[in-house]
């Protein structure tokens, strides 16, 4: 039996914004700190062309301020510009002359996780039309620096701004909108990742099989999908108990994801968090995360 399902929702309509910016990823060491208010998180770039570039006095102005070698740290003071001119300078020069530059000669090489679910907006400011919705756990690119609490951010083919104050500083790379959302159960762990393209948007733990083996009452390894989902309180014979957030991806075992065991009144019973009969159960407010995460056909990846 299936009941009305919970829609997964979707990136809505994106707003594309033409910045031609050359994006190159880099992977940071550490754990994501908090990002500082827009005007206080710093961006940095490089000069990514083979040769020397000369920054200007002012954007498409042929007056040169500066000669900068290839490879050069930079750090951005502004823009993009609606013709995609940056204002930066030598980072490491403390008396380097600020000049402009154009988009495609740079790389900025940082991102920022979406703590929360939050809007992009097409300006720096809460009343500002929106131009894309990002789910929480999403990896943003760095496009320049922000105004006030908001950062200038690219997700896939969408730039907008983003409330500083809602995002983490991450490794890259970033999130492809358009990329799989698959799940990853690791037995050695018994973490649960949900997963965008190769972003783990969220991660969980959970209960698995007893059976430490691939029988039948195990949380066999293998390649499966979604294949059922049965939102509400529902009997389980397996555990003489009740179910919520039912998403089954192993119909030969009878396995799924759904909330630790409870009773008739949908109350989790003592032990109810236990080993189980080969299911993946979680916290029920986890169960309901995957539950919506999750679509039929969705991929499922159990390993050791």
């Amino acid at each position: 039996m299936i009941r009305r399902l919970r829609p997964l929702r979707l990136v809505p309509r994106l707003l594309l914004l033409a910045v031609a910016i050359a994006a190159s990823f880099s992977v940071v060491a550490g754990a994501p700190p908090a990002v500082r208010a827009a005007n206080g998180y710093p961006v940095f770039a490089t000069v990514a062309t083979d040769h020397g570039v000369k920054l200007r006095s002012k954007p498409g102005s042929h007056k040169y301020v500066a000669t900068l070698a290839a490879g050069t740290e930079l750090e951005v003071l502004a823009g993009p510009d609606s013709d995609g001119w940056y204002k930066v300078k030598a980072a490491k020069l403390p008396k380097a002359k600020c000049g402009w530059i154009q988009a495609d000669r740079i790389a900025i090489n940082q991102f920022v996780r979406a703590a929360s679910d939050l809007d992009l907006s097409a300006g720096p400011g809460d009343g500002e039309a929106v131009s894309a919705w990002v789910r929480h756990g999403v990896v943003l690119s760095v496009v320049g620096p922000g105004r006030g609490d908001f950062l200038f951010v690219r997700y896939g083919d969408t730039v907008g701004y983003a409330y500083a104050p809602a995002l983490t500083v991450s490794d890259g790379p970033a999130t492809d909108p358009s990329g799989e959302r698959w799940v990853d159960v690791n037995r050695s762990t018994s973490d649960v990742h949900l997963m965008i393209g190769e972003t783990v948007v969220d991660t969980f733990q959970a209960s698995l099989g007893r059976d430490q083996g691939e029988g039948f009452y195990a949380t066999a390894s293998g390649t499966y999908s979604i294949y059922s989902k049965v939102e509400g309180l529902s009997y389980t014979p397996y555990a003489n108990a009740y179910i919520e957030y039912w998403a089954g991806f192993d119909p030969e075992r009878d396995n799924g994801f759904h909330a630790w065991t409870m009773d008739a009144n949908g109350n989790v019973i003592d032990g109810g968090w236990g080993p189980t009969g080969g299911c993946v159960a979680t916290r029920p407010e986890d169960a309901a995360v995957i539950f919506n995460f999750v679509d039929i056909g969705t991929r499922v990846e159990i390993h050791w």
